[in-house]
Protein backbone atom coordinates (compact mmCIF):
# COMPACT_ATOMS: atom_id res chain seq x y z
CA UNK A 1 0.00 0.00 0.00
CA UNK A 2 2.24 2.32 -1.46
CA UNK A 3 1.35 6.12 -1.05
CA UNK A 4 3.02 6.93 -4.21
CA UNK A 5 1.24 5.21 -6.67
CA UNK A 6 2.17 6.33 -10.29
CA UNK A 7 5.61 7.43 -11.54
CA UNK A 8 6.37 8.29 -15.08
CA UNK A 9 9.57 6.76 -16.95
CA UNK A 10 11.14 7.53 -20.47
CA UNK A 11 11.85 3.70 -22.03
CA UNK A 12 15.79 3.59 -23.13
CA UNK A 13 14.11 -0.37 -24.85
CA UNK A 14 13.07 -3.48 -23.82
CA UNK A 15 10.44 -5.72 -23.83
CA UNK A 16 8.35 -7.24 -20.93
CA UNK A 17 6.62 -10.80 -20.60
CA UNK A 18 3.76 -8.80 -22.25
CA UNK A 19 4.43 -5.77 -23.88
CA UNK A 20 7.66 -4.25 -26.28
CA UNK A 21 8.80 -0.88 -25.71
CA UNK A 22 10.79 0.90 -27.85
CA UNK A 23 13.57 4.03 -27.12
CA UNK A 24 11.79 7.12 -26.35
CA UNK A 25 8.15 5.60 -24.87
CA UNK A 26 6.62 7.27 -22.38
CA UNK A 27 5.72 4.99 -19.58
CA UNK A 28 3.22 5.35 -16.55
CA UNK A 29 3.95 2.62 -14.30
CA UNK A 30 1.41 2.31 -11.42
CA UNK A 31 3.52 1.29 -8.70
CA UNK A 32 0.56 0.25 -6.43
CA UNK A 33 -0.93 -2.22 -9.31
CA UNK A 34 2.43 -4.27 -9.67
CA UNK A 35 2.07 -4.81 -5.88
CA UNK A 36 -0.89 -6.18 -6.18
CA UNK A 37 -0.26 -8.94 -9.26
CA UNK A 38 -1.74 -12.00 -8.88
CA UNK A 39 1.08 -13.61 -10.97
CA UNK A 40 3.84 -12.19 -8.42
CA UNK A 41 1.47 -12.41 -4.69
CA UNK A 42 -1.25 -15.40 -4.33
CA UNK A 43 -3.52 -12.79 -2.37
CA UNK A 44 -2.50 -9.97 -4.00
CA UNK A 45 -5.27 -7.99 -2.23
CA UNK A 46 -4.59 -8.43 1.43
CA UNK A 47 -2.00 -7.21 3.38
CA UNK A 48 0.08 -9.75 4.86
CA UNK A 49 2.99 -8.79 6.55
CA UNK A 50 4.66 -12.23 6.81
CA UNK A 51 4.80 -12.03 2.98
CA UNK A 52 7.50 -14.11 2.00
CA UNK A 53 9.31 -13.84 -1.11
CA UNK A 54 8.21 -10.38 -1.45
CA UNK A 55 9.57 -8.73 -4.90
CA UNK A 56 7.74 -5.82 -4.52
CA UNK A 57 8.92 -2.35 -6.17
CA UNK A 58 7.78 -0.03 -2.85
CA UNK A 59 11.78 1.00 -2.55
CA UNK A 60 12.47 0.48 -6.65
CA UNK A 61 15.74 -1.70 -7.73
CA UNK A 62 18.65 -2.04 -9.27
CA UNK A 63 20.36 1.89 -9.17
CA UNK A 64 17.30 3.19 -8.11
CA UNK A 65 16.76 1.72 -5.46
CA UNK A 66 15.71 4.03 -2.36
CA UNK A 67 18.68 5.03 0.04
CA UNK A 68 16.27 4.61 3.38
CA UNK A 69 14.82 1.13 2.74
CA UNK A 70 16.93 -0.77 5.12
CA UNK A 71 15.73 2.20 7.99
CA UNK A 72 12.21 2.41 6.81
CA UNK A 73 12.29 -1.58 7.20
CA UNK A 74 14.02 -1.37 10.90
CA UNK A 75 11.75 2.07 11.65
CA UNK A 76 8.76 -0.05 10.77
CA UNK A 77 9.60 -3.55 12.64
CA UNK A 78 10.28 -1.09 16.01
CA UNK A 79 6.79 0.90 15.54
CA UNK A 80 4.53 -2.24 14.80
CA UNK A 81 6.29 -4.05 17.39
CA UNK A 82 5.85 -1.40 20.27
CA UNK A 83 1.77 -1.02 19.20
CA UNK A 84 1.05 -4.95 19.42
CA UNK A 85 2.77 -5.50 22.43
CA UNK A 86 1.25 -2.11 24.13
CA UNK A 87 -1.94 -3.50 22.37
CA UNK A 88 -2.68 -6.70 21.80
CA UNK A 89 -6.16 -6.04 21.32
CA UNK A 90 -6.06 -3.22 18.69
CA UNK A 91 -8.67 -4.17 15.91
CA UNK A 92 -10.18 -2.10 13.03
CA UNK A 93 -13.27 -0.56 14.59
CA UNK A 94 -15.31 -1.17 11.24
CA UNK A 95 -14.66 -3.73 8.52
CA UNK A 96 -14.95 -1.40 5.47
CA UNK A 97 -12.25 1.56 5.31
CA UNK A 98 -13.27 4.66 3.09
CA UNK A 99 -9.88 5.79 0.90
CA UNK A 100 -9.05 9.46 -0.63
CA UNK A 101 -10.18 9.57 -4.15
CA UNK A 102 -6.53 10.70 -5.15
CA UNK A 103 -4.72 9.35 -8.13
CA UNK A 104 -0.95 10.02 -7.68
CA UNK A 105 -0.89 9.79 -3.41
CA UNK A 106 -2.99 6.27 -2.08
CA UNK A 107 -4.57 6.65 1.82
CA UNK A 108 -7.07 6.50 4.31
CA UNK A 109 -9.53 9.14 5.33
CA UNK A 110 -9.53 7.50 8.65
CA UNK A 111 -8.42 4.63 9.87
CA UNK A 112 -11.10 4.01 12.66
CA UNK A 113 -9.60 1.42 15.52
CA UNK A 114 -10.53 0.26 18.75
CA UNK A 115 -8.66 -1.13 21.70
CA UNK A 116 -8.91 -1.50 25.98
CA UNK A 117 -6.43 1.04 27.76
CA UNK A 118 -3.57 -0.25 29.46
CA UNK A 119 -0.93 1.17 31.29
CA UNK A 120 0.95 2.10 28.05
CA UNK A 121 4.75 2.47 29.14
Amino acid sequence: MEPITHTNKTQKSGITKALKFNTGDKVLVALGAANRDPAQFPDPDCFDITRVNNSHLAFADGIHYCLGAILTRIEAEIAITALVQQLPDLKLSQDKLEWRNKIAFRSLKALPVIFKPTNIK
